[in-house]
């Protein structure tokens, strides 16, 4: 360019004497060095859009990885940290509770290590735990020979602290578990409890005959049932689950299962249900409670 601007500078000279042939040369080459200019101007605009296709292609295909990872032989059987999030409820069938709390609702937060699948990678093991909070609404009392509301029972809430171990069985893009969750249950307030008390009577012969009578137990300690911490009662769980992909980092999960609470010892205040109030006090022994649950969660693979 230097060269060609020095011999236009030549020409416009008034002490150099320029032919016509000497312009139309001159000229033929400031054309030729415009389309040297336009033609680099297109190859670079080429190159940018040949780069940015290539870009796409290499994100589209990235993402397509994320959304169907399993199939990348190298990173199929990769091992997966689970972020559980899980909604649910337990329905009370031990006899001496369901009348008094029927049901319960739940939530839970925790962390589960899924180890490398094993076995054609269709099993895998998944260690972990959660801590949550489940709330035991109450139900009104009602006599048994008559259709007397006496009161409430008292509600109660459990926090619990469990460890969990799980087998996976892998479908592709679902899984099908057997799970066991071991720990304990915090109650906040207290929880009554209902039984039989027999007491005997003598018949015009003098035979013996006992009589027995519906009676719900009121911990002592439990008058005003604050919340507060009352006991610690150890649990366990063990459940059926299934989970589903929904894309590379996000499960739907859903299991059922039963729930086991151990049985403890409290010193108690009475009354029967039997139409009459007897007011009673003394130490009894609660029964293991085993219920059916369900939760519904999502799973985060961080």
């Amino acid at each position: 360019i230097a060269v060609f601007n020095e011999e236009i500078l030549d020409f416009f000279l008034p002490s150099n004497e320029k032919t016509l042939s000497e312009l139309l040369h001159l000229e033929k080459k400031v054309v030729l060095l415009h389309l040297k200019i336009i033609n680099k101007q297109n190859i670079n605009k080429m190159k940018r859009v040949v780069l940015c296709l290539v870009l796409a292609v290499v994100g589209l295909n990235v993402a397509q990885a994320q959304r169907d990872w399993r199939r990348g032989t190298w990173q199929k059987d990769i091992p997966e940290h689970f972020l559980t999030i899980d909604l649910g409820g337990n329905y009370v069938i031990t006899s001496n509770f369901k009348e008094m709390n029927p049901f319960a609702i739940n939530a839970q937060v925790g962390y589960q290590y899924k180890v490398r699948p094993f076995v054609k990678n269709r099993l895998g093991f998944a260690f972990g735990g959660y801590v949550g909070y489940s709330y035991y609404p109450s139900n009104d009392i009602v006599a048994t020979s008559a259709d007397i509301v006496q009161g409430s029972y008292k509600s109660f809430s459990y926090v619990p602290i469990m460890l969990n171990a799980n087998l996976y069985y892998n479908m592709k893009t679902s899984y099908i578990f057997l799970g066991i969750d071991a720990g304990i249950n915090l109650m906040l307030c207290e929880r009554d409890f209902q039984g039989e008390y027999i007491t005997y009577h003598m018949d015009t012969l003098g035979v013996k005959i006992p009589d027995v009578h519906d009676v719900t137990y009121f911990p002592v300690a439990k008058e005003d049932n604050p919340l507060t911490l009352s006991r610690v009662v150890p649990s366990a769980k063990v459940y059926l689950g299934y989970m589903k992909e929904l894309n590379a980092n996000l499960r739907l999960r859903f299991k059922a299962g039963v729930e086991y609470n151990m049985g403890y010892e409290f010193d108690y205040q009475a009354i029967m249900l039997d139409g009459s109030i007897q007011p009673m006090t003394g130490t009894i022994k609660t029964v293991d409670c085993i219920d059916p649950f369900v939760t519904v969660g999502i799973v985060f693979s961080l």
